[in-house]
């Protein structure tokens, strides 16, 4: 005779057959005043959040993870529109706007100076011929009891470079040799071209 395939049981002895089945469940649909009420609300309270002024249950200002990212991408815009306008300003030698933007920049709220920022501010005051304030600029990363806005800020080789061959060129030999010989105290060597400026100085 013909046999009829046999389900096999599962670990409770039971066969597929006699499986529960999981029962729907009913849901009451909203009114259409209920719907609107409830994204409205949802709205004005994504609004609060993007914000920055929406509050706890206990009515203090929310530190979540959507206001920190707010504040975040407030800081990073902030700081790259300071250091753009520093560069900018530098750039169409416009000094006293450069150091207005500059000093705007604060690393203990979190607005970081760029070091290309920096340079772009030293190269546009000595295009001036203002060495002395190129000099008190230079030394202000320097002195982090005075400029703690300035933060990890350092001259770097490319720094040196810039004050190196605009004394070079103005016929400074203090300050060229200055500038010249304190990096390689610091452990590094400024550009060849600096070297050569100096040079060129010297035979003039």
């Amino acid at each position: 005779s013909h046999l009829e395939p046999v389900a096999a049981p599962d670990s409770r002895g039971q066969t597929a057959d006699a499986m529960p089945t999981a029962r729907a469940v009913h849901l009451q649909p909203l009114s259409m005043e209920s719907t609107c009420v409830t994204i409205a609300k949802g709205q004005q309270r994504l609004r609060e959040v993007l914000a920055g002024t929406c509050n706890t249950v206990d009515g203090k200002p929310w530190k979540g993870g959507a206001y920190a990212l707010q504040q975040c991408m407030k800081r990073d815009f902030e700081t790259h529109l300071c250091n753009g306008l520093v560069r900018f300003s530098a750039g169409e030698g416009q000094v006293e706007k450069a150091e207005r933007w500059m000093n705007r920049l604060d690393h203990n709220r979190g607005l970081e100076p760029e070091i290309r920022t920096f340079n772009s501010l030293l190269q546009a005051i000595l295009a001036k011929g203002d060495f002395e304030k190129a000099d008190e600029w230079f030394e202000k990363p320097h002195q982090t009891a005075l400029y703690p806005e300035l933060g990890p800020l350092r001259p770097t080789a490319t720094s040196y470079d810039i004050m190196i061959r605009a004394s070079a060129k103005a016929d400074d030999l203090v300050r060229a040799e200055k500038y010249l010989y304190e990096p390689l105290e610091l452990g590094f060597r400024p550009h060849r071209e600096s070297f050569l400026e100096v040079i060129r100085m010297l035979l003039r």
